[in-house]
């Protein structure tokens, strides 16, 4: 995540909360007793998703001009959700299985708590999305089941 490329969280009394929320943004620690429930102050995020609290740490944030980020900012970040389809691209979506499909130009994908999943170019986010395309132009406006979610 670029968001957290070169930074530092500082996060004591919620390092553990951290450490999870870490994993869930996809890094990974360069650290073995990241689980052992040792308290630590705060950890450093490097550009290519490997997280780290040691001195080692240290010396990095200080080289890479001491960007922080807040608990508040962190929590409030998202998984990406891996998604192939590029923005403008024709799609159909909707919300729930009893809902009609919709046709929008998808924006982007990120997973969200709420589930709503994907992004559409009006501004608006949905649980279901799929490409539009020949194949599915018949579900437009109908709430049926496409060959493949």
């Amino acid at each position: 995540m670029k968001q957290l490329a070169n930074k530092k969280l500082w996060c004591k009394g919620v390092s553990e909360k951290a450490i999870e929320h870490a994993e869930k943004l996809g890094y990974k620690f360069g650290f073995p007793n990241a689980r052992t429930g040792e308290s630590v102050e705060a950890l450093y995020f490097r550009s290519n998703c490997v997280v780290t609290f040691s001195s080692v740490g240290v010396d990095f944030f200080i080289e890479n001009e001491k960007k922080e980020i807040t608990l508040t900012e962190f929590f409030n970040l998202e998984p990406e959700v891996k998604c192939d389809i590029k923005p403008f691209t024709p799609v159909l979506v909707r919300d729930g299985d009893d809902e009609v499909w919709k046709p929008k130009h998808f924006s982007n994908s990120k997973e969200r708590h709420s589930g709503f999943n994907y992004g559409t170019t009006d501004g608006y986010t949905w649980k279901q999305c799929i490409l539009a395309d020949e194949s599915n132009y018949h579900l437009i406006n109908t709430t049926e089941k496409p060959n493949e979610i």
